[in-house]
């Protein structure tokens, strides 16, 4: 079983195994899925999950307030297009897929404005990425806030 869902995993988020520095064959341990779905779930942005078909095996509860649908397993397996009927963002999508190439899109959903990543995975999986641009903009002005000066002495009680 772990074996299938680490396979599983390796073929939808191969750039997720990589940038964790996880390999993708069967030497060392991995995550399990519901492990990553569950940390994806705990994310302050919103996640999509969909397959080749475009039908939805897992949204977030983050991505189902950015949508403002409340809905919970009512959504799998439904196509996203019947969820979002925008042009822009299924658009972007169809391009991800054909060109297998990530797509940014800059959205407005209701009254928030979003920054949208489409991420295509092997075997026609796709990650669609909800963030909110406010949260982005506030996260890069605390960034921009010079830190005060600390030494090493101030990290650890010493003068």
């Amino acid at each position: 079983m772990a074996g299938s869902a680490r396979g599983r995993l390796a073929r939808v988020f191969p750039w997720l195994l990589a940038r964790l520095g996880l390999p993708l064959g069967r030497r060392k341990p991995v995550p399990k899925v519901r492990q990553l779905l569950g940390w994806m779930d705990a994310s302050p942005v919103g996640w999509i999950l969909l397959d080749r078909q475009g039908l939805i095996r897992h949204i977030t509860p983050r991505a189902e307030r950015i949508l403002a649908v409340n809905a919970g397993r009512i959504l799998y397996g439904r196509s996203f297009s019947d969820l979002c009927s925008d042009p822009d963002l299924n658009s972007s999508i169809a391009v991800a897929r054909r060109q297998d190439r990530p797509q940014r899109l800059e959205w407005r959903c209701g009254e928030q404005d979003l920054d949208v990543l489409v991420m295509p995975g092997t075997e026609g999986w796709m990650g669609v990425l909800l963030q909110s641009r406010r949260w982005l903009h506030d996260d890069l002005k605390r960034c921009r806030k010079p830190a005060p000066a600390r030494s090493c002495a101030d990290c650890y009680g010493r003068s």
